[in-house]
């Protein structure tokens, strides 16, 4: 090796140890090694990693879970209209990744760093091989940390966990929710991974107890554009995620005001105008928390999840209940599951290097101090890729670009005392955390984005999204393809294409139903109403084919009608009646369905799917049949059609407020043939959303 060649250690081979190698071998003087503990590359991502969730999807679409230069491939959800990708598919992305740029050569797998001494001016790496006993040292001229800000499952120190009689596991080991079919789950905790977990067990689980120390905002998926009675929907960070809220800014706001807290309530609570589930009163002048579910709600409409505002105290070791700090005891579940995140761990670190960048493992928030999460002064000729809490795809690519450039020469270091007011900063930062429990220290992800991109110099998109292909190295045919994914998602907003989404989310529940047919005939005219409940379930498999997706992609719900009718000669009789409705999201698809005519008396949570009706299509601002009657046309809304079949033709219309779904009304025209006779009737049904079955306990929260 020539002594102008430069060798890199890369401690983590998940997604930021992968763009870590990317960025350093774009410098022919740099000489990227990865060291990983697993089998396999992708981190967290990979099949391999004992905390890989098969059946998890990302919390953000598939635009923002993706570099600069490699397109997500077809194989890997690229062509599905549901953006938000699953586990699989992020492993399948990451080892095209992968291939594009690895050299075998420079992959140290099921290799454990257990320690780093930086002496003479380099680092020295000592490594273990799974299974021996022999460690191996190697001397290089810089060090990058991408090990992952979830390094160890934390597990609190509660009174009674380790005597408990309930089973307990952590959300890092929750892979299917199908094993807790029919189960009451305690869910612990109050982050993202809360409110996922409980709206992934709202289809399966009988009873979900969420315990949460702070309230929360539920957000969906695609969230919609702008504030009508049909709104457009789009994945929620393109929403969110837009250089226009930065008014040219080019830098991080941190620490942020009461101002600042107030207005992002606002708009959080302008989602839904007609009441927030769960129905929290909110301190607006303190950050807001977030969960990110198109099932919670859901679940708190039908009473499968019922939620606390407290804090869990302990574990009665006896009973096997819980006891909150309000004094409220819950009767024993069958599975506690502990939302209570991750530590991050440094084990290779001395303890004199831990001492010096004011680390804190039990710190969740800013367990580390650096300067713009990436240098400290201490650790000379050594970096941080993606290391800090909610860190995305493609501000971990621009930290790996700055260290590159750093590595390289091609960008001057910045002073000590430059990186000293960098670290004093993230103090700040993690002081101010603490007190008001802001949920994302670095949360102003456009700010951040942009600062790292005004620091290597780079000019200013005038896109208005954000995606790391928006500055790339070189505009490449991968290039292109990942912008075009990316203005795809605002064309297929404009075609309406998320609207079917929004509408089969916001069915869960209990609604009221008013029914009028319209034939002519007496014994056929009349009216009826009742309760109709959209309940959710696991999705029907009607393929034996044991590869088949169906279970992880399709949403389904049981609908339960129950009534009166009265004829227009005055006879009531009382009517139940059941229906089958699934989403396929990856098709933006709603079908209807016939319960088996042997399951008609049976409770409603064994319907057995008969046979297809019809599809929900065709969905458009405007009205899709003309004959609508005359009290329909002042209500604004979305229109459909079902899909035609012989005996029945099906008009929808569905009317928005805020993300969710507050009226639907159906028009049902239905032709039934009897001999040579062709008899027209029609049935005009309003849906109204009724009420929320689940409740909220109040607490005043123990110190």
């Amino acid at each position: 090796m020539s002594d102008c060649r430069k060798r890199v250690a890369i401690i983590g081979g998940g997604q930021a140890g992968l763009v870590a190698y990317r960025h350093m071998i774009n410098y022919p003087t740099l000489e990227p090694v990865i060291f990983d503990a697993a089998p396999s590359l992708g981190g967290i991502w990979s099949a391999d990693h004992p905390y890989h969730r098969p059946l998890m999807t990302t919390n953000i679409s598939r635009h923002a879970c993706a570099f600069s230069d490699v397109p997500w491939p077809a194989d890997g959800g690229r062509e599905r209209k549901d953006v938000f990708q699953y586990s699989g598919d992020m492993g399948r992305f990451l080892n095209v990744y992968a291939q594009c740029f690895l050299r075998k050569n420079d992959i140290r797998l099921n290799t454990r760093v257990t320690e780093v001494d930086y002496r003479f001016g380099r680092w020295h790496v000592r490594s273990m091989r799974n299974g021996e006993t022999v460690t191996q040292d190697e001397v290089f001229d810089y060090l990058i940390i991408a090990t992952g800000f979830f390094s160890t499952p934390y597990i609190p120190d509660l009174p009674g966990i380790n005597g408990s009689p309930v089973r307990i596991e952590h959300s890092s080991v929750f892979k299917n929710p199908d094993e807790y079919a029919g189960k009451t789950v305690a869910v612990v905790g109050g982050s993202l991974s809360a409110v996922e977990v409980s709206g992934a067990l709202s289809p399966h689980a009988s009873m979900i107890h969420h315990i949460t120390s702070r309230p929360f905002y539920v957000l969906p998926l695609y969230a919609p554009v702008g504030l009508s009675s049909k709104p457009p929907f789009i994945p929620w960070n393109f929403v969110s995620y837009r250089r226009a809220n930065l008014a040219g800014r080019r830098t991080e706001v941190v620490n942020p005001t009461a101002r600042d807290n107030r207005r992002k309530h606002r708009y959080l609570q302008s989602l839904f105008p007609d009441g927030l589930l769960p129905s929290f009163s909110f301190d607006t002048s303190t950050p807001p928390q977030i969960g990110i579910s198109d099932f919670y709600r859901g679940g708190t409409r039908t009473g499968v999840v019922q939620t606390y505002l407290a804090r869990l105290a302990s574990i009665d070791t006896n009973t096997g209940e819980l006891v909150l700090s309000t004094g409220e005891r819950i009767n024993p579940p069958d599975v506690i599951i502990l939302c209570t995140g991750y530590s991050v761990s440094l084990p290779y670190l001395s303890q004199s290097v831990l001492d010096a960048i004011g680390f804190q493992p039990e710190n969740h928030s800013v367990p580390f101090l650096s300067h713009r999460l990436v240098l400290h002064p201490d650790m000379p000729n050594a970096g941080f890729v993606g290391m800090y809490r909610g860190s995305y795809h493609g501000i971990i690519e621009l930290q790996a670009r700055y260290l590159a450039a750093l590595f390289s020469g091609a960008q001057t270091w910045p002073s000590e005392d430059e990186m000293r007011k960098g670290v004093a900063l993230e103090e700040s930062i993690r002081e101010a955390s603490s007190e008001s429990g802001i949920q994302f220290p670095h949360g102003d992800y456009v700010g951040l984005f942009e600062s790292y991109a005004d620091l290597l110099n780079i000019p200013m998109s005038d896109v208005n999204y954000v995606v790391a292909a928006n500055y790339p190295l070189t505009v490449t045919d991968g290039v292109i393809q990942i912008r075009r994914d990316a203005e795809n998602v605002l064309a297929l907003s404009e075609r309406w294409t998320w609207v079917r989404n929004a509408i089969f989310r916001s069915w869960a529940g209990r609604w009221k139903f008013h029914r009028k047919i319209y034939s002519g005939r007496p014994e056929i005219d009349g009216r009826s109403g009742g309760i109709a409940t959209f309940r959710m379930r696991p999705a029907s498999i009607l393929s034996t084919d044991e590869n088949d997706t169906t279970k992880i992609v399709i949403q389904e719900y049981l609908y339960s009608e129950r009534g009166d009718s009265v004829s227009a000669t005055e006879r009531m009789i009382h009517e139940q009646h059941e229906a089958v409705y699934r989403f396929d999201p990856a098709a933006d698809v709603i079908a209807v369905w016939s319960v088996s005519p042997d399951e008609e008396k049976n409770s409603p949570d064994e319907g057995r799917m008969g046979r297809w009706h019809h599809d929900i299509e065709n969905v458009s601002p405007n009205p899709v049949d003309p004959s609508w009657f005359e009290e329909q046309r002042d209500l604004d809304g979305w229109f459909a059609s079902g899909s035609k079949i012989d005996s029945c033709t099906t008009v929808y219309k569905f009317v928005f407020s805020g993300a969710e779904e507050l009226l639907a009304k159906r028009l049902m025209k239905i032709r039934v043939r009897i001999k040579t006779i062709a008899e027209l009737s029609e049935a005009h049904v309003l849906y109204e959303i009724l009420e929320v079955c689940a409740s909220i306990v109040d607490a005043i929260l123990s110190p």
